[in-house]
C-alpha cells in the first residue's frame, strides 16, 4: 500500500493517479491543496516558500544537535515554557512554537512517541523544505491532471473553508 503525506494532494494527485496507475487502487485526500492557489505564485506566496525553507534547514539543524527532541520531550512533559524560551527569537517564532505545542498536545499519548520520533529526525524537515519549495511545480503537474477516470477518488475536507478554498475542494472533489 502506497500512502501520502496529508498536505501532498497535489503530488498524490499528478504522481499517484497517472505515473503508478497499475498500483493505486482509490485515493483520499484531506483538505488538499487545489492548483490553482499555487500554479502561479504571488510575492506573497514566494516569500512563503523562502522563510519556509529557510525554517526547515533551521529546524533541520536544531534536530540534528538534539534540541528538536529535547523540546518534544518537555511539550509530552507538559512543560508550558517552550513558547516563553523562543521569545528569544521573535514572538512570530514564539506564537508558532505555541501553535504546534498546542497541537501535540492534543495527540492521543500512543501516538506522541511516534511523532516525536520523526520530528526528531533532520530528514523530516528536510523533506518538509523539499516539498514546499516543489509547490508550483507540483500545482502546474497536478493542473494537467483533468480525471483520474474510475480511480475511486475521496475528498475530506471541512466545510470551515473561505472561498475561492471551499470551491476548489468542491472542483477537486468531481476529478
Amino acid at each position: 500500500m502506497r500512502k501520502g503525506c496529508v498536505d501532498a494532494g497535489m503530488p498524490q494527485q499528478s504522481f499517484r493517479g497517472h505515473l503508478y496507475r497499475g498500483e493505486v487502487v482509490g485515493m483520499v485526500l484531506v483538505d488538499s491543496i487545489h492548483p490553482a492557489e499555487w500554479q502561479d505564485p504571488t510575492s506573497d506566496q514566494l516569500m512563503m516558500v523562502h522563510v519556509g525553507l529557510r525554517y526547515a534547514r533551521i529546524a533541520a539543524w536544531l534536530a540534528r544537535v538534539g534540541v528538536v527532541r529535547f523540546c518534544l520531550a518537555r511539550v509530552a512533559k507538559g512543560s508550558p515554557g517552550l513558547g516563553q524560551a523562543a521569545n528569544a527569537f521573535g514572538t512570530r517564532v514564539s506564537s508558532t512554537v505555541e501553535r504546534i505545542a498546542g497541537e501535540i498536545r492534543k495527540l492521543p499519548a500512543p501516538v506522541l512517541p511516534i511523532v516525536r520520533g520523526f520530528w526528531s529526525e533532520p530528514k523530516n524537515f528536510i523533506s518538509l523544505g523539499r516539498h514546499v519549495a516543489a509547490l508550483p511545480v507540483s500545482a502546474a503537474q497536478a493542473a494537467a491532471a483533468r480525471s483520474f477516470g474510475d480511480l475511486p477518488l475521496v475528498v475530506l475536507s471541512g466545510d470551515h473553508h473561505p472561498a475561492p478554498y471551499a470551491h476548489w475542494q468542491h472542483v477537486i472533489s468531481i476529478l
